[in-house]
């Protein structure tokens, strides 16, 4: 359970690493409205 837990943790750190690292790309991506 520990392990599940640490995995889900590790995971959603990652992805919100990601998440940072892609904002400015779709910034520049997306038209100016």
């Amino acid at each position: 359970m520990t392990d599940a837990k640490q995995i889900m943790h590790k995971i959603e750190s990652s992805w919100r690493e990601i998440q940072e690292l892609e904002a400015p790309f779709r910034i520049m991506r997306s038209p100016a409205s």
